[in-house]
């Protein structure tokens, strides 16, 4: 029997919009990054609204999202 399988990749985009945001995503990284600011390849849970589609720079459709709130898993 001749099995294929279909891999898809779904990617987004989540805004954080507001000053209240600019305290946990620091604006350049860090040597030794404060613990509470999130950081390339920390683990987040993320609640966000669809807020639209859009497509990539390279042409690949994603969805965008507003994120309403963000939580550092450690």
């Amino acid at each position: 029997m001749d099995r294929t399988e279909e891999v898809k990749i779904y990617l987004c985009r989540v805004r954080f919009p507001g000053p209240e945001y600019f305290r946990v995503f620091p604006a350049a990284r860090r040597a030794n990054p404060d613990r509470a600011k999130i950081v390339p390849n920390d683990r987040i849970l993320v609640v966000a609204r669809l807020a639209g589609r859009a497509t990539a720079e390279d042409g690949t459709p994603l969805w965008l999202l507003e994120g309403l709130h963000v939580r550092l898993l450690r």
